[in-house]
């Protein structure tokens, strides 16, 4: 037994070595998941907002180049003598126009830059599978070399052998 244990020496240090460095990953990668399931519902929330905006742009633009486009509204107020109230409405409505326009470009890059950021956490999520893979084939192998030497009868140990009978038993 004194040899098979000093044989695994060195596979048992290099075990424990992977599961130091390997210790975060199980965490890591929670928090990994996490987040990249709190982009996704962000992703979902902006897209409907683009989508608001994009209606609301619509019908702004409409009314705008209604306005703007408009011969017969334009001289129907000349003609009242309301031709600064007709500009002032006109005036109001480019207005509204541009804001809704900038509304959509600013809610279209923010949801570029979710998107951007999801594909980045995903690849860290799938980096950090890999090492809670790693961690768990170093856990199940310093198991395996454990078992491999103290499974069984161990006569030079004889504590060990009387721990096992009741592990066994329960």
């Amino acid at each position: 037994t004194t040899d098979i244990i000093l044989s695994a020496v060195a596979r048992n240090d290099q075990l424990i070595t992977i599961l130091g460095e390997t210790d975060y990953g199980p965490s890591a990668l929670q928090q990994s998941t996490a987040y990249v399931a709190e982009l996704g519902t962000q992703i979902a929330a902006e897209e409907k907002n683009v989508k608001r905006t994009v209606l609301k742009l619509q019908k702004e633009q409409s009314e705008h180049e209604m306005y703007r486009d408009s011969h017969v509204k334009r001289l129907a107020y000349r003609m009242t003598g309301m031709k600064g109230k007709f500009e002032a409405k006109a005036e109001k409505e480019e207005r509204e126009y541009h804001e809704a326009l900038q509304a959509r470009v600013l809610a279209e890059k923010k949801l570029q830059m979710l998107k951007d950021t999801l594909k980045e956490a995903q690849a860290s999520k799938s980096e950090f599978e890999g090492v809670v893979a790693r961690h768990k084939k170093a856990q199940a192998d310093l198991e395996a070399l454990y078992d491999s030497i103290f499974n069984g009868p161990t006569p030079e140990f004889p504590e060990e052998d009387a721990a096992e009978v009741p592990v066994q038993q329960a």
